[in-house]
């Protein structure tokens, strides 16, 4: 009886998180169609994954320009936020030649929805863990187990949220991979 709130709660926060990330941002086809590379739309954002050596592969995030039998070629793309990670630095930094056989991976990305979705889930997921510890680590009467996890889980969907924004955990859905 006394986890059973502790439990729905959960449940009810994984099926949330399980439709976030059942939402696409856009249909294509099987992975793995090189005439579906070819087909984006100038101007869309991508995620581009490829063989820097022979042990070690590299994302480069870019605006696609165009792509042919040979080699897929975008424009330099900056982040409009802050990231904790490493930066590549292209050596032109105007624009990516990537040859096809050294491509792994090309996703669509939709940078403004995952950080929105991300965002969203981290928050709930935040405001959950908050309030289940806060309603079990405050006082023993109910006005201050509500106190507590009304208190707690304000600041776990700040902190939650924050870091849901700062690394997204939702990605573009992958058009190409080799």
């Amino acid at each position: 009886m006394r986890y059973q709130s502790f439990v729905a709660v959960i449940v009810t926060s994984c099926v949330l998180a399980s439709q976030l990330g059942a939402q696409v941002a856009v249909p294509v086809p099987h992975k793995g169609s090189w005439e579906t590379v070819e087909n984006i739309p100038r101007g869309t954002l991508l995620a581009v994954k490829w063989a820097v050596s022979d042990r070690g592969t590299q994302t480069v995030h870019c605006v696609f320009h165009s792509a042919d039998e040979t080699e897929l070629v975008c424009g330099h793309w900056s982040q409009p936020r802050p990231s904790p990670f490493p930066v590549f630095q292209p050596s032109s930094p105007d624009r990516y030649v990537f040859p096809r056989e050294q491509l792994r991976q090309v996703r669509i990305e939709n940078e403004e929805w995952q950080s929105q979705q991300s965002s969203f889930a981290g928050a709930i997921a935040g405001a959950t863990l908050g309030g289940v510890v806060g309603y079990n680590c405050c006082g023993v009467t109910g006005g201050e187990r509500t106190a507590g996890a009304l208190g707690l889980s304000l600041a776990g969907a700040l902190v939650g949220g924050t870091i849901g924004r700062v690394f997204p955990f939702l990605h573009g859905q992958v058009i190409y991979e080799l």
